[in-house]
């Protein structure tokens, strides 16, 4: 956050803060890519679950293994624009206008639409009434390819020399090894608020992209390398782009404030894959639990996260 302090002898502090005036999600239209997992671009973590069955303690893969597929989780932990194919100024459009520059910060984008204040502002800065003013179409359209990391949870039954176990399998992209996704993406976001230049000032746009992705058809066999045994994992991988998008414009206050509560990021909590901290995953929906629905033995809120796995929305697609 930009804060800068501007002192007037008799008065208050002015304080100079970046006020958010939107901030929305919008998705795009699913992709379907082809799964292969391989120890070239996943690590794997197979584990047999505690079933009272003595039998299961000592499992291992072997070419004899079969799997009866139960469950599969997905879980988004970085979806972004290959770096080869950036967004341009043309890629972002206000009103159909194009936005006069971008930025990149991290991961995010920062659209500049100072060129374009005279064409989009359709109410005056001192309106004599409170109603609200119309808001602008925005209009985002990134061409790919997308660069995708993931970790993706299976759950099911492990057949080996006549034995049945519950096993869990768990496949995470290598670090700088992400998957390529190939296909656009089209975002449309009505309404949006966009405020009128102050002093020079001009609001920007905060663009930032995810996914929901989901997998169809999956399918576990175990090869075998240099009698090293390995469950390779195939399917289809639905991938649903999301863009967040703010508006925000540096804006003067004075004012006494007090820090807003924000729940943390989910940065290494609530992994799916760790056995101590997998109790906070919600089986039916496959997210973190919410702190005001979901409690432990004690009756104790869990803690809460923002997992980005299961809870989104496909449009009007069904997966």
């Amino acid at each position: 956050m930009d804060i800068s302090n501007r002192h007037r002898p008799g008065c208050d502090s002015l304080v100079y803060l970046n006020k958010v005036f939107f901030d929305d999600k919008e998705n795009a239209s699913p992709i379907l890519t082809a799964l292969s997992t391989s120890d070239s671009n996943f690590t794997q973590q197979f584990t047999i679950e505690n079933s009272g069955n003595c039998c299961c303690c000592e499992q291992e893969l072997s070419d004899c293994t079969r799997f009866d597929i139960c469950s599969t989780k997905v879980f988004t932990r970085s979806y972004r624009l290959n770096q080869s194919t950036p967004l341009t100024p043309s890629n972002v459009t206000v009103e159909g206008l194009p936005i006069t520059a971008i930025t990149t910060s991290g991961n995010q984008f920062i659209g500049d639409i100072s060129g374009i204040m005279s064409e989009i502002t359709r109410c005056p800065c001192h309106s004599s009434d409170c109603q609200r003013c119309p808001g602008n179409f925005v209009m985002i359209t990134a061409a790919g390819p997308w660069a995708l990391e993931i970790t993706i949870v299976v759950e099911g039954t492990v057949f080996n020399s006549g034995t049945a176990c519950p096993f869990k399998i768990c496949f995470t992209t290598i670090d700088n090894t992400p998957l390529t996704i190939t296909g656009g993406a089209t975002f449309a976001f009505c309404n949006v608020d966009i405020p009128c230049q102050v002093n020079g000032i001009s609001p920007a746009l905060v663009i930032d992209f995810d996914a929901c992705v989901k997998l169809l058809n999956p399918t576990l066999r175990v090869t075998s390398t240099n009698g090293c045994f390995r469950a390779n994992l195939t399917g289809s991988l639905v991938v649903t782009p999301q863009a967040s998008l703010q508006v925000t414009r540096k804006s003067l206050f004075n004012l006494n404030a007090c820090e807003v509560e924000i729940p943390c990021d989910d940065v290494g909590q609530c992994d799916p894959c760790n056995e101590a901290e997998a109790a906070c995953i919600d089986e039916k929906s496959g997210c973190c639990c919410d702190e005001e629905e979901h409690h432990d033995h004690d009756h104790k809120p869990k803690p809460r996260s923002d997992c980005s796995g299961q809870c989104c929305s496909t449009n009007i697609y069904s997966f």
